[in-house]
């Protein structure tokens, strides 16, 4: 059986399942310890994804940025199965690391590594590849960004918004307090 047939039959659990199921929905409340970066479970939250501990400080130490610098590897992260899906508010204790697509909210404290926010993520340390919506922190790196960064250091490789922080840099520029790009 292919792994796209697999793909296809999802088992649905309510109220509560943990995200670390393979080919899960969960209607309601998903709990797990830590995602994992390399695991295509094609798992789908439609609620409450909670995260304990999370691996946020683990993410805060990385000794160089996992967003996408070049172009090319943008396209080749592109090529990845997206773990899980998450509908409605995403928390966890440090923050999470995995190739999620996050619409709704997310939260961590420490850092926090998605593939894609549709909408608000908040955490000390942000990384998107994708972020569209409201990213706030400390420091704030995406690869391809609509919308706001609001931190001390924000950076964007493609941007369409507004960046607002001491430092801030996009494909144009780098300036101090306001940034913006509103052409790719």
């Amino acid at each position: 059986m292919s792994n796209d047939a697999a793909a296809q039959r999802k088992k649905f659990y309510f109220p509560a399942w943990t995200f670390h199921k393979k080919n899960a929905v969960i209607l309601g409340v998903s709990g797990g310890l830590w995602p994992s970066m390399d695991s295509a479970r094609r798992t789908t939250t439609i609620g409450l994804r909670a995260e304990v501990p999370g691996v946020g400080l683990l993410a805060a130490f990385v000794p160089s940025s996992p967003v996408s610098e070049t172009d090319s590897a943008f396209q080749e992260f592109k090529k990845h199965v997206v773990s899980e899906k998450v509908y409605g508010l995403n928390v966890s204790l440090t923050g999470t690391a995995c190739n999620c697509t996050v619409n709704g909210i997310t939260v961590g404290t420490v850092a926090q590594l998605m593939g894609r926010v549709n909408g608000v993520s908040f955490s000390a340390i942000s990384f998107a590849e994708v972020h569209n919506g409201i990213q706030l922190g400390i420091f704030n790196q995406t690869y391809k960004m609509n919308g706001f960064q609001i931190g001390f250091m924000n950076n964007s490789k493609k941007t369409r918004g507004i960046q607002i922080g001491l430092w801030n840099r996009n494909e144009k520029r780098s300036l101090p307090i306001i940034n913006w790009n509103f052409s790719n």
